[in-house]
């Protein structure tokens, strides 16, 4: 997974990646509080779209295995109604298999991590883990489960007020505050991360808080002779007014990308 950050980093060659397409090692992704498992495959396809959308090259690799990342509950119940179904030496045996497998080729960075990575193993040795063979949409550089995927995570009314970020699709993401905290709320798909990045580098953009970004009397945000936005002051995370806060970022990224201020 370290390799993986590097490779992109480093602008790498698609063929230094594409072997690990195949890695069925599991990796845990924590949101929500919640434990997931998924896989190094999913990584280097992740990061092999980026990189071939990057440089607009055209997807010129097999066809790849894919699967939804799994609840460790889930691979917990499924594991343990594997389990039941062989005897008390078989159990031991494969025990010993998946630790071997686990020492030797994932590696657990820690014992949460582990546990939810040792019942993942043991439906991997025994055959449990169904995958789907799916081409790379070439215009979009996805495949069919992760267009499903993302549709998903966008379907959910979100509270408001909220700035709402649009793709050619629909919503992509969508920001706002809540439980005093701001909350960027995105898909994964390669859109959202592009937005989400410029999001963090405008909030961060000075101490404080946002830019608070001056209007003419028509609404318009004001501009310096370079092009710059006209700002005066911060707006700060815990303001009164979190409307203020929202107009910010909404007036910032839509010079890049659609979205829209909702009260």
């Amino acid at each position: 997974m370290q390799g993986i950050g590097r490779w992109l980093e480093c602008s790498g060659l698609p063929n230094e990646l594409a072997p690990l397409l195949g890695d069925s090692a599991p990796v845990v992704r924590i949101h929500g509080g919640k434990y997931f498992l998924t896989e190094v495959r999913a990584a280097a396809l992740v990061a092999l779209q980026n990189q071939y959308r990057r440089t607009r090259r055209k997807w010129d690799l097999d066809p790849v295995s894919v699967r939804r990342a799994m609840l460790q509950e889930d691979a917990q119940t499924l594991a343990q109604e594997q389990l039941e179904k062989l005897s008390a030496t078989q159990q031991e045996t494969l025990g010993a298999d998946v630790d071997r497998w686990l020492a030797e080729s994932v590696n657990p960075p820690d014992d949460n991590h582990r546990v939810a990575c040792r019942y993942y193993g043991v439906l991997l040795k025994l055959g449990a883990i169904q995958y789907e063979t799916q081409e790379v949409n070439p215009e979009t550089w996805l495949t069919d489960l992760q267009e499903q995927i993302h549709a998903s995570q966008t379907v959910t009314p979100r509270p408001t007020p909220h700035v709402r970020f649009d793709g050619p699709h629909g919503p992509v993401g969508w920001l706002y505050r809540q439980s005093g905290q701001w909350v960027l709320d995105f898909d994964e798909g390669p859109l959202a991360r592009e937005i989400r990045k410029l999001i963090e580098s405008w909030i961060h953009a000075v101490p404080g808080g946002v830019p608070r970004i001056v209007f003419d009397a028509q609404g318009r945000p004001k501009r310096h002779p370079t092009g710059g936005f006209l700002t005066d002051g911060v707006v700060p995370p815990d303001t009164d007014s979190p409307i203020d806060y929202l107009r910010s970022v909404e007036t910032f990224i839509s010079a890049h990308h659609s979205c829209c201020l909702v009260t």
